[in-house]
């Protein structure tokens, strides 16, 4: 989409409310970007792109905030006492020296739809999102790949009830959700290690290319159709051709046989598409004998050997992979 660039020179917050403005206050189609908020009082070394403070409540519609920073909260938005609206936002890149590296709330109420949060960081809490005293609710929103030098690489909670639906929450550091005081109501979404909730999954969303901030999803994503009432999770639908993803083998650490014993040994092995997986094992030297028998392996060595033996087991999916 076409956007207007609001550059802020590394000078302050590029965008500030503080007047009391309605939902009927929008700013619609710019890009925010390279604010920097510093000084000596409050509010002004927070919200690095947008401060938000004095019951505003406007409304953004299709609009990217990206690569702006806070000496203290909210790198991309921080929000006081107010509750903008977010519609089709993008939130990437921005960091604070505190918390909440993309946003930073506190008596907040209002909703995020279709809202993607990516590759923000947080020196202390918060990497995506820091809540505090506040009840957002997100709808298709996508929170990945921020980080948090604390708790709540995604969401952190203080105080809060946030609720989700269709949502994706994935590959935040060091977890999705870290709740210091409240709870997270989450249902059909896609929350990886998990959560509690109806309709929830923890599976791979196949993103298309989230190396290049590509958040689409792939063709076989798990969270095509599995959103309420059979929506998509997260804030983008399919953007490209389905990925069969290799699957992954668990690590194996070196093993020991006394002498004329048998070693027996359970592989397992990950499929991010949930393909069928066959294994296969190979010693290097003849004093070794290995069969598999379906995940599990059998080493016998010869009688009376003695030494080493470098054994292969490779895994091998549906799609020859």
């Amino acid at each position: 989409r076409e956007t207007t660039i609001i550059d802020g020179n590394q000078n302050g917050s590029v965008v500030t409310f503080n007047s009391g403005e309605s939902s009927t206050a929008a700013l619609t189609g710019f890009t925010i970007q390279n604010g920097f908020a510093q000084g000596s009082s409050w509010p002004n070394f927070n919200g690095g792109g947008i401060l938000c403070y004095n019951n505003s409540d406007p409304t953004l519609t299709n609009v990217t905030i990206s690569d702006n920073s806070a000496e203290r909260g909210g790198g991309g938005i921080y929000c006081y006492q107010s509750s903008p609206s977010l519609v089709n936002v993008t939130i990437t890149g921005n960091s604070a020296e505190t918390d909440g590296g993309g946003i930073w709330c506190y008596d907040f109420s209002s909703s995020l739809v279709n809202v993607t949060i990516s590759g923000n960081t947080a020196s202390d809490e918060g990497g995506g999102i820091y809540c505090y005293g506040s009840n957002p609710s997100l709808v298709n929103v996508t929170i990945t790949g921020n980080t948090a030098a604390s708790n709540g690489g995604g969401i952190y909670c203080r105080e809060s009830n946030p609720s989700l639906v269709n949502c994706i929450l994935w590959n935040d550091s060091p977890q999705e959700i870290y709740i210091q005081s409240g709870s997270v109501t989450a249902t059909y979404s896609n929350i990886q290690s998990g959560w509690t909730g109806i309709g929830n999954i923890d599976a791979n969303p196949l993103f298309c290319n989230p190396d290049s901030g590509d958040y689409s999803l792939a063709s076989n994503s798990p969270a095509l159709g599995s959103g309420e009432g059979g929506a998509n999770m997260g804030a983008f639908g399919v953007g490209c051709e389905a990925l069969l993803l290799a699957p992954v083998l668990s690590d194996i650490d070196d093993q020991q046989i006394t002498e004329d014993g048998v070693l027996t040994l359970v592989f397992s092995a990950t499929s991010d598409i949930n393909a069928s997986m066959s294994f296969t094992a190979t010693s290097d030297t003849s004093d070794v004998s290995v069969t598999m028998d379906s995940t599990t392996l059998t080493a016998t060595p010869a009688p009376d050997w003695n030494g080493s033996s470098l054994i292969t087991v490779i895994v091998i999916d549906e799609n020859e992979l």
